[in-house]
């Protein structure tokens, strides 16, 4: 499943210089005081923060990422909180620590309920841990709020694969017309296809796929050869 995470290319410019200021106000790690506080920052200033904490969880640093959202989340205005939360939570999730990203997930949307990314990704978590149904409603509300984004209906495809191959082909089929260089649509599909007996159709899909991404004619050539068989 796809998750959605968004951190400018300019927090990677000026990490150094956030990092000094990080390393002259301690007080937050000691759970004394929230990071903000401790260090008097402004609200763009404890974004620019939660940034750099996306980009530690996606360098596989989990734990700095987690411990620098957790002393964001304590207090200032409630973009910088919602983003504190969600940070955190993404960060949880990337560990395996999916039931308690859930926790920051639901506390972030009780604060911005349409925020897109976070309705994904808590999605996502629902969906690791079997609930379908809950995922499919948080990639619904997604796409209500949004309906060009492709991410919510590839993992909405995905989710409704076991209950309903048609719906599951629709969504793919629209994340196909928003986004015709998805690969992994044309792959489910071509897989859905193949479940139908539409080999004609499945050939094209995995055709389309491995043309996109080549690597996946490997994953995926035992099913491509039932597709050929007549």
């Amino acid at each position: 499943m796809l998750q959605q995470k968004f951190f400018g290319i300019k927090t990677l410019l000026i990490c150094d210089k956030v990092f000094a200021m990080i390393e002259l106000e301690q007080e937050w790690l000691k759970g004394r005081s929230s990071l903000g506080a401790a260090a008097k920052w402004t609200a763009d200033e404890i974004r620019l923060v939660a940034e750099i904490g996306y980009a530690l969880a996606d360098q596989g640093r989990i734990e700095e990422a987690i411990s620098l959202f957790e002393g964001l989340t304590q207090d200032y205005n409630k973009t910088a909180h919602a983003q504190s939360y969600f940070g955190r939570a993404t960060a949880k999730q990337s560990k395996g620590l999916i039931k308690e990203s859930l926790i920051d997930f639901d506390k972030a949307l009780e604060i911005y309920p349409n925020s897109i990314e976070t309705l994904i990704n808590r999605g996502v978590a629902k969906q690791t841990l079997g609930d379908s149904k809950g995922a499919i409603a948080d990639y619904s509300k997604a796409i209500e709020i949004f309906p060009k984004n492709a991410i919510a209906f590839l993992n909405r495809g995905m989710a409704l694969e076991n209950t309903d191959i048609n719906a599951a082909i629709t969504d793919y089929t629209k994340v196909i017309e928003l986004d015709p260089k998805q690969s992994q649509a044309f792959v489910r599909r071509a897989l859905l296809y193949l479940k139908q007996k539409k080999k004609r159709e499945a050939v094209q899909d995995f055709d389309r796929a491995f043309l996109l991404e080549p690597s996946l004619k490997t994953e995926y050539k035992g099913f491509y050869v039932d597709a050929k068989k007549p």
